[in-house]
């Protein structure tokens, strides 16, 4: 047998399995995949048994969306290539995932960014409704050493991500996001049962903005947003060559968690994160202007419960999350001396404080010959958003829920097998509230066009619902991997009427997926 190991990257690995064997352990995997991912300490990875399995998939999607608010596009199309595996050798155990997606975003409007939904709010938008071309890279990997010491692990987590996008209509926006996230961590076997782990935290993030004009002798508009319907001056920059801005920040964080083994088939983690970051904007090379300073903190506390029988699995996760933002504005002179900006007074203008509790439980069902016959789905979001900008005295707020259900269904022919699957999710509000005190009547482009139009959109009671139906074809390569095809349809509507949507409006989803198990 060939084994092929990478620390960053995958390779396959070929082996011989049972009937449906790919089929019951990938799903077992991915049964346990969000405690090994979502804790920044993976300690059911360190001690899950030796496997070697991966995923790997081209998937081709489009979209079209009548139901949307201010940023998102009226269609998608595109495709993404993606391998994610598990692999163990010699008491080193690795997870890891690879993906690569090239897609165009067409209607796109109000935004002068590849990602106008980060929580940093000096963002750039426009009035132009134009197409955007985009890719995406993400590499991930997560690494536990063997026993050192007799009692100790060591590890590490890293993640690489670049984001481009551009942007074919004046203004023309040239947009590039590189996060470079790296955990180390430490892992001390108290006993048998027992397992204690410590993190570090690292993330680094840097984006590149320019917008330019190709005809030069049209001017257009841009608005340097600064949050909750303000922007920069009261009033669009008019831009008659270019201008390019820095998003250039970093985080630093700690983590602990604990697990608890009762017996060979059950395990109990408990962790608890926390992050700060510290991001400063600025626009221009030659003499910087400070368009803003985005701070925030994030403090997450997760558990896990997985237990594991001949005939059932499952698994429920408890998850809370506090996000807070504090974001400072500068008042700024042009030195004639110097030829430099300079910071006259500094203050935090605008602050953004999110919650959201999460339960989630999931379950697997076998027959007696250990083949997948029922899978399951049930989970909870209740979320409580705030957003102020105070010297202006406005305020949004917003409590609402969401909750999803979703079954899968095995059926076993000759030679294949057949996987069906429905997922349905509902959201709604609970309290919402939106304060804004317009100041001048260029002032409400922001609130009219951006800011009203997304808070009625998040209160908006939406119905989505997922259906999708996988075949999965003979093995390959005598049994050393496995093909299948998938495809998937997802449609959402909007189930009322408010100030800026009515109900009756969806969004359509289609994906195809051919992949292989191997």
């Amino acid at each position: 047998m060939r084994k092929a190991v990478v620390l960053i990257s995958f390779l396959s690995v070929f082996q011989v399995y049972a009937q449906d064997e790919f089929l019951r352990t990938w799903n077992e995997l991915m049964l346990s995949r969000p405690v090994v991912t979502a804790q920044a300490i993976p300690i059911k990875l360190a001690l899950t048994d030796a496997v070697n399995i991966g995923n790997s998939a081209i998937r081709y999607f489009e979209g079209k969306n009548d139901f949307r608010d201010a940023f998102m596009p009226e269609k998608q199309q595109g495709f993404d290539v993606r391998s994610e595996r598990f692999v163990s050798v010699n008491g080193w155990n690795f997870y890891g995932r690879f993906s690569f997606s090239k897609y165009e975003d067409s209607g796109s409007r109000f935004t002068a960014m590849a990602d106008p939904y980060r929580e940093n709010p000096y963002k750039i938008a426009d009035s132009v409704e134009a197409d955007w071309r985009k890719q995406h890279y993400l590499l991930e990997t997560k690494i536990v050493s063997p026993l050192l010491f007799r009692k100790f692990r060591a590890g590490l987590g890293m993640r690489y991500e670049i984001r481009n996008g551009a942007r074919q209509r004046d203004p023309r926006p040239l947009d590039k996001i590189v996060e470079i996230e790296l955990t180390p961590y430490v892992l001390y076997h108290i006993n048998p049962k027992w397992t204690l782990g410590l993190n570090g935290y690292y993330f680094r993030f840097r984006e590149d903005l320019s917008v330019s004009l190709e005809n030069t002798q049209r001017p257009r508009n841009i608005y340097k947003l600064l949050g909750l319907g303000e922007y920069l001056y009261n009033g669009p920059v008019i831009l008659t060559g270019g201008v390019s801005r820095l998003y250039k920040g970093n985080s630093f964080g700690s983590g602990i968690s604990v697990a608890y083994t009762p017996g060979e088939s059950q395990f109990i983690q408990a962790g608890v994160q926390y992050k700060k970051h510290d991001e400063d904007v600025t626009d221009g090379t030659s003499s910087p202007f400070y368009a803003g300073n985005h701070k925030y903190s994030n403090f997450d506390l997760r558990v896990d419960y997985l237990v594991s029988g001949s005939r059932m699995s499952h698994r429920i996760s408890l998850d809370y999350n506090h996000f807070n933002t504090d974001n400072t504005e500068f008042i700024q002179q042009f030195n004639n001396t110097t030829g430099q900006n300079e910071v006259l007074y500094a203050s935090e203008m605008h602050h953004r404080t999110k919650d959201r509790w999460t339960l989630d439980y999931s379950g697997l069902r076998k027959d007696v010959q250990k083949r997948l016959l029922w899978g399951w789905d049930v989970s909870g979001n209740l979320y409580d958003h705030t957003e102020t900008y105070p010297t202006t005295q406005s305020r949004r707020e917003m409590t609402g829920y969401e909750v999803q259900l979703g079954g899968r269904r095995w059926i076993y022919l000759k030679q294949t097998s057949v996987e069906v699957g429905y997922q349905t999710l509902y959201r709604n509000s609970l309290e919402s509230a939106m304060v804004y005190f317009p100041g001048t009547a260029s002032t409400d482009f922001v609130a009219a066009n951006i800011t009203f139009p997304n808070f009625y959109y998040e209160n908006m009671p939406a119905w989505t619902n997922r259906l999708y139906m996988q075949v999965n074809l003979p093995y390959l390569n005598n049994k050393g991997s496995q093909l299948y095809i998938r495809a998937s349809y997802e449609r959402i509507s909007a189930l009322e009427n408010n100030a800026y949507y009515t109900s009756g409006l969806h969004n359509n989803g289609m994906m195809v997926t051919v992949g292989l198990y191997n």
